[in-house]
């Protein structure tokens, strides 16, 4: 909309593309015969909103699963999970996402909890900002991690007391459980997807970046689901940095695609976040010595950039999943200034050639 007209009567709409706005008898001056009008009484429509920053599969199959989103208290979490495991054959994983140790007035939470309330069950709890998780024994045991297991690469074990696995998991950790927890079948995948899209539609949402950061199974099913016309989002589906080298061999390019679905970016992590305490702080968290997670180390994000090069040159963007700063507190930000910022790469003259930057490359949909 022009700021001379902020609002505007009536939209004409042909093709599934906007036409014209303006008043109702100039909208109707270009339409053709038999035009079909649809009266909203009075009320706004609004452009369909963009969300920049989404795990689209996650966000789907997570709809079926425990929700704690809205649960207050840690005893409120755990009479649903009580409940839920009622209505399940033993053995079956207990999935879910949404708890916060902040919400819930904890320091940390325990697999005693989730012993006493589902000892029968594996069970699985993603944090808010599934940058940590919380397991009971049967899911610890399941997936081999006791006492000398060592933290894997990005991602930490956190011990109780004894020594034992406390029930918290930090990071990519996680991903020692989630590997063999049993993967949904492709019916399963549909029917998220599907989920997805009813769910967000009914925010208002018509397109997605979803973040490449999940399994490899997942872009490619929101890859064939989302380029048919009748899904009900736009999305454009990043990369995660680890397959970067391999879409640069086979060609791949942001926005590359048709309509309805666009490869995106190329995903990097510097650390964690802050609702998990994961966040890589230069000083540490408050009554701990906790100073947080490097999940991309600063090599691994100083590496790139003659791959970066390739990228561009391809015409495959990056993303970072924190924007460095110039002050404040958080330590990815230091390793992160000490890179080539975007605006200096775009100097260089071979840059300039492709005058590609992040996510500059977005079609206007």
């Amino acid at each position: 909309m022009p700021d001379s007209q902020p609002r505007a009567e009536a939209v004409l709409i042909r093709a599934g593309k906007i036409v014209t706005c303006g008043d109702l008898e100039a909208v109707q001056a270009h339409a053709a015969p038999g035009y079909q009008t649809v009266d909203l009484d009075g009320r706004c429509a609004l452009p369909g909103f963009h969300d920049s920053h989404v795990h689209l599969m996650l966000h789907g199959l997570q709809l079926s699963r425990l929700d704690f989103a809205d649960t207050p208290t840690l005893e409120g979490a755990l009479e649903q999970i009580a409940k839920k495991a009622t209505t399940i054959p033993p053995g079956t994983w207990i999935l879910g996402a949404g708890f916060s140790v902040v919400r819930w007035g904890k320091q940390s939470l325990s697999k005693t909890d989730l012993d006493r309330v589902a000892p029968n069950h594996p069970v699985f709890i993603y944090s808010q900002d599934f940058h940590s998780c919380w397991v009971n024994s049967r899911a610890l045991e399941a997936a081999n991690i006791h006492a000398g297991t060592p933290d894997p690469p990005q991602g930490k074990i956190v011990q109780g007391d004894d020594g034992e696995p406390s029930g918290t998991l930090l990071e990519l950790a996680a991903n020692l459980v989630t590997d063999i927890i049993p993967k949904p079948s492709d019916e399963a995948m549909d029917e998220a997807l599907e989920a997805a899209a009813q769910d967000l539609a009914g925010y208002g949402v018509t397109t997605v970046h979803t973040m490449g950061y999940e399994p490899q199974s997942y872009w490619q099913h929101i890859a064939k689901t989302a380029s048919q016309d009748d899904y009900g989002l736009r999305v454009w589906s990043c990369i995660p940095h680890k397959h970067a080298e391999a879409a640069l061999e086979l060609g791949l390019a942001t926005g590359q695609g048709g309509p309805r679905f666009q490869v995106g970016g190329t995903k990097f992590f510097a650390d964690g976040a802050l609702g998990s305490l994961t966040a890589w702080m230069l000083e540490p968290y408050q009554n701990s010595n906790n100073y947080g997670i490097q999940v991309d180390n600063p090599e691994i994000l100083a590496e790139p950039w003659c791959t970066l090069l390739g990228m561009l040159q391809t015409g495959l963007c990056w993303m970072r999943s924190r924007p460095p700063v110039p002050s404040g507190k958080p330590k990815a930000c230091a390793p992160a200034l000490n890179t080539p910022n975007t605006s200096t790469l775009m100097t260089s003259p071979a840059l300039r050639s492709v005058a590609l930057s992040p996510r500059d490359s977005l079609t206007t949909w």
